[in-house]
């Protein structure tokens, strides 16, 4: 008879901190009816050189075959798998399903 009640405390409380994760709560000070944007990011200093190759992107994957890119580079197509590893050095480009330059970027 016992067993049922704890059961049903059991699994309301695995509901509640499963939950729990999905809401974000934000403090707003008592009299204060607007939250101001947070602060932009300041980006990570360009020490891939990334920066100065960004009139590459919309640019067939075969535009960096003529080029010398910095090393380390890592050519990423859609799909594959890579390293979550993350080195301010590495310069990564980012080819998407056309095989155009989408994004590049540290890191």
């Amino acid at each position: 008879m016992r067993a049922a009640p704890l059961a049903r405390l059991a699994a309301g409380l695995s509901v509640v901190s499963l939950t729990s994760g999905c809401f974000l709560v934000v403090p707003v000070p008592l009299g204060q009816t607007k939250v101001s944007p947070a602060a932009p990011v300041s980006s990570a200093p360009d020490r891939c050189g990334a920066a100065g190759l960004q009139g590459l992107v919309g640019q067939k994957e075969n535009a960096l075959k003529a080029m010398t890119l910095p090393k380390p580079t890592r050519v990423v197509h859609p799909g594959e798998a890579v390293t979550m590893d993350y080195s301010e050095t590495r310069l990564n480009v980012m080819i998407d399903s056309k095989g155009l330059i989408s994004k590049l970027h540290c890191g």
